[in-house]
């Protein structure tokens, strides 16, 4: 896993912060697995292609 120092923090390169991840017909406990991956993948692929700083 990718590391990225943030004051005396080491923090995932990867971190959802407060995303929420999409639900099965409104309950929280149940997480719709496909639309995540989907949305994950998306948020890396835009912070791949983001200029690094």
């Amino acid at each position: 896993m990718i590391y990225r120092k943030f004051k005396d923090l080491s923090l995932s390169a990867l971190g959802l912060g407060m995303m929420r991840l999409p639900v099965i017909n409104g309950n929280d406990s149940e997480i719709d697995e496909n639309e995540a991956a989907k949305m994950i993948d998306l948020a890396y692929r835009s912070a791949s292609a983001s200029p690094k700083s």
